[in-house]
């Protein structure tokens, strides 16, 4: 489904008619498969129901799980997003509607606009946008930005019983804390791994974003503590 979510057409063979060619082609932007021969039409998780009795009355999360399970994959159910989207809440974080597969925001004025509803925001995640929170005084928040997998030296020992938010994103990571106005948005390279500190003025875009075909990864999700910390 990721290429049909990038817009590119794909086929396949249907395992409904079993047609000699691939005849169902990925609809692109959706999740959805059409047979142009027998007409059928549907997504992996009405196809799961349809080709396994026993899965006929199970929830979509509940297939989605069985798949992850089945092909070794990380899947993502609407309970997951559900569910960080409450703590995104909790945490008091103003999101951005971000596009597809990018960094960037698709609302002109973003930094002088305001969106903590939690409806808005699954809204944003049905039409497969990414989602970015602000960081600075708007969402109490500044982000350490870290772009290596291998943190270095002291950095490493400062972050090492580290608790709060982590997320994993395509070079590295994203370290969250509590709002400190005297820190300003900069970057730096610190034994040559670059490092962005977002605050005011800022976003980064968070789970269950995709960026370049990646999904970044949460890697702990509790009460966000103060850089002094």
């Amino acid at each position: 489904f990721a290429n049909a979510k990038l817009g590119k057409i794909e086929f396949v063979s249907c395992p409904f008619c079993r047609f000699t060619l691939p005849s169902m082609n990925v609809i692109p932007f959706s999740s959805e498969y059409f047979c142009k021969e027998c007409k059928h039409r549907g997504n992996i998780i009405n196809f799961v129901r349809i080709l396994e009795p026993d899965k006929t009355n199970a929830t979509d999360d509940a297939i989605l799980k069985y798949l992850g399970t089945l092909f070794n994959i990380t899947v993502v159910t609407e309970e997951d997003k559900l569910q960080i989207l409450e703590y995104y809440h909790q945490q008091g974080f103003d999101l951005v509607p971000i596009q597809r597969n990018g960094k960037a925001p698709i609302e002109q004025g973003w930094p002088e606009q305001s969106h903590r509803d939690i409806e808005e925001w699954k809204s944003w995640l049905s039409q497969n946008l990414n989602i970015g929170v602000k960081s600075g005084q708007i969402s109490n928040l500044i982000i350490l930005d870290i772009d290596s997998k291998n943190i270095p030296g002291k950095l490493a020992e400062f972050l090492l019983n580290y608790q709060g938010f982590v997320q994993e994103t395509t070079k590295g990571f994203h370290y969250a804390f509590r709002y400190d106005p005297d820190l300003i948005k900069t970057f730096f390279d610190y034994e040559g791994v670059h490092i962005d500190i977002e605050t005011d003025g800022g976003q980064v875009v968070v789970f269950p974003s995709v960026v370049d075909n990646v999904e970044r990864k949460v890697l702990d999700r509790r009460d966000i503590p103060v850089l002094s910390q």
